[in-house]
């Protein structure tokens, strides 16, 4: 039985696909067993598969979603450790060796995850910072707290395979941020995650990845954010107040970016939405989203466009 399985839900990527695969049979650690689920690909990505033989598990079903195929690709994991992260994805060598020495090291922690580098569709990488840099984290344990307050920083990564039995899988009601959910939950049930602020991969941006799709995203992230706040609410009062604080910002900025999307009534609700949670959300929220579009910001899930 090897110590560490890669579940991979695919569908119609075959172009990513073979570079994605050679970065799993590259790893320095080496119990590994690699499985492909393909979601009924119409591309050539049976024949990408075959390619590495009898060394991955590729499994096809008919077109069922990438949560159910993640899902099913999981389900036939056999390793004490699982990884997470998508079909277009790069793993750079060291990855497993370094989730793997983490996790043994400490059991409360269930999950190991690192910093990344961008990349494009032709794996160029874009600009110099990292994925994760402007959150400004070093190494170490991840809390609840540090998820309420500061956002989903935690990101891919190697999962103990034995904490599902307790807490249950990815809510499929969430396929935009059901990851930020997951991780909200572990924490809250005492378990800790370990970040690593060195890049150990690559988080490939274009126009066919979920989180191109950002008002869904934001939407979801709200309700992934209100509904854990009730289901684990902070001793502290002072982070309840920084959370609500920032609900309120974020309903603000999606109330904005819905009225540029002409999403009218929707971005109304999010407007007295973000002013229930923060009375001058709606207002500071109109000035930075209109201070970052005259300065040509781009947002990062269209660098790759």
């Amino acid at each position: 039985m090897p110590k560490v399985s890669i579940p991979i839900a695919t569908y119609n990527r075959a172009g990513f696909l073979e570079e994605c695969l050679n970065s799993c049979f590259s790893q320095t650690y080496k119990d590994i067993e690699v499985i492909v689920v393909d979601d009924g690909s119409t591309d050539n990505t049976p024949e990408v598969a075959a390619k590495f033989g009898d060394r991955l598990k590729y499994v096809r079903q008919e077109h069922r979603g990438n949560i159910a195929t993640y899902y099913h690709a999981r389900s036939l994991c056999t390793g004490k450790y699982m990884t997470y992260f998508g079909d277009d994805d790069l793993l750079f060598p060291t990855f497993i060796e370094r989730g793997v020495e983490i996790l043994e090291s400490d059991p409360s922690l269930v999950k190991f995850c690192s910093d990344c580098y961008m990349i494009d569709r032709k794996s160029r990488r874009l600009r110099k910072e990292t994925y994760l840099h402007a959150y400004g984290r070093s190494s170490g344990r991840v809390t609840l707290n540090d998820l309420l307050m500061y956002g989903c920083f935690v990101h891919g990564g190697m999962d103990r395979r034995s904490v599902f039995q307790e807490i249950g899988y990815y809510d499929t009601s969430f396929p935009h941020a059901c990851d930020y959910d997951m991780y909200l939950r572990m924490t809250g049930a005492g378990y800790g995650i370990y970040y690593s602020a060195e890049p150990l991969w690559s988080y490939r941006i274009h126009s066919g990845m979920r989180s191109h799709r950002e008002s869904e995203m934001w939407k979801e992230t709200v309700m992934v954010l209100e509904t854990n706040l009730a289901r684990f609410p902070p001793s502290n009062v002072v982070i309840t107040s920084k959370v609500e604080r920032k609900i309120g910002m974020m309903k603000a900025w999606l109330a904005v970016r819905l009225f540029w999307e002409r999403q009218l009534s929707e971005s109304i609700s999010y407007a007295l939405a973000a002013t229930r949670n923060y009375p001058p959300a709606v207002v500071l929220g109109a000035l930075q989203m209109a201070y970052s579009n005259l300065k040509g910001r781009q947002s990062i899930y269209q660098l790759g466009d």
